[in-house]
């Protein structure tokens, strides 16, 4: 019972999927050449029986794989706007992308192969084998990959916390003036450096959460991140995600998940801001 229900908490967690694009495209470049080698040298499921050159054969199948798995990340992640790097993706989540990404597949190597024998007629049960065959050979090896992939994520993550737990300190005078102006200069707000808690984005605003006479505020300013971090430059308060600042001097504490690390603030106990892959290195070299 007790693996069980460590399965079922894991599926619940943050999937710690790629940073970019293009990690994207490369994993899936490697997946569908892993599939050109694996049929080419195994030769499974009556590939000899196809004729002409295996070796072109086997490359269809693997762009096949490529092309489906571009398309299918470019519907969920331009079309339908899910962010894999958000604590909502989740290796269940994932799990099904692949799922649905296999049987994709498996319908785009049942279309290569009538295009490439040069017949046209469906048959369900041809169908069903091409459904079986793809699942087969992609399914465990992918599940048990992602398996992998969460724990030692996780792992790392959880040592990198406690680590840099045991570097936290105050980074800097705390009643230092933060002046921050919009992007035509018409709005200016001043701060103490111990009243902001963290930035937020929010389109085209900044949002500032701060304490002010033991309460919880927020002020919003209409200007970009990036002009943001550079009226910040040279204080206690640092990027360490593409949505948000952190005040190096709220933290309580830092967790972390297989996704990223995740910063308590003190006496907020319901307030958490993440720092993403991309930003850790950064913001740990910020602990000293």
């Amino acid at each position: 019972m007790e693996s069980i229900k460590y399965f079922l908490d894991l599926l619940e967690q943050p999937f710690p999927d790629y940073d970019n694009r293009l990690s994207e495209y490369k994993s899936l470049f490697f997946v569908g050449a892993f599939i050109t080698l694996f049929l080419y040298l195994l030769q499974p499921f009556g590939l000899t029986e196809f004729g002409g050159n295996l070796f072109i054969v086997c490359c269809g199948f693997g762009l096949v794989t490529f092309l489906v798995g571009v398309l299918l990340n470019f519907i969920l992640i331009d079309l339908l706007k899910i962010r894999k790097d958000e604590p909502s993706w989740t290796l269940k989540r994932w799990i099904i992308f692949v799922i649905i990404l296999l049987l994709c597949i498996a319908i785009a190597n049942y279309l290569y192969i009538m295009l490439y024998l040069g017949f046209f007629e469906f048959s369900f049960s041809h169908f069903l084998v091409m459904c079986a065959n793809t699942l087969l050979v992609g399914i465990f090896p992918v599940v048990f990959s992602g398996l992998f992939h969460q724990i030692s994520s996780l792992r790392k993550n959880k040592n990198s916390a406690s680590e840099i737990n045991e570097r936290l300190v105050q980074n800097s005078n705390p009643t230092e003036q933060i002046i921050l102006s919009s992007a035509n200069e018409k709005q200016k707000l001043t701060f103490q450096n111990d009243e902001i808690l963290y930035l937020e984005a929010m389109q085209n605003y900044t949002a500032i959460i701060f304490i002010r006479d033991d309460k919880l505020q927020k002020e919003m300013i209409r200007n970009t991140f990036s002009a943001i971090e550079k009226q910040l430059f040279d204080t206690s308060i640092i990027r360490c995600h593409r949505s948000y600042f952190i005040n190096l001097n709220q933290i309580d504490k830092i967790e972390g998940n297989a996704q990223c690390l995740n910063i308590f603030l003190k006496e907020q106990d319901d307030l958490t801001v993440p720092v993403s892959k991309k930003y850790m290195k950064a913001f740990s070299s910020k602990i000293k």
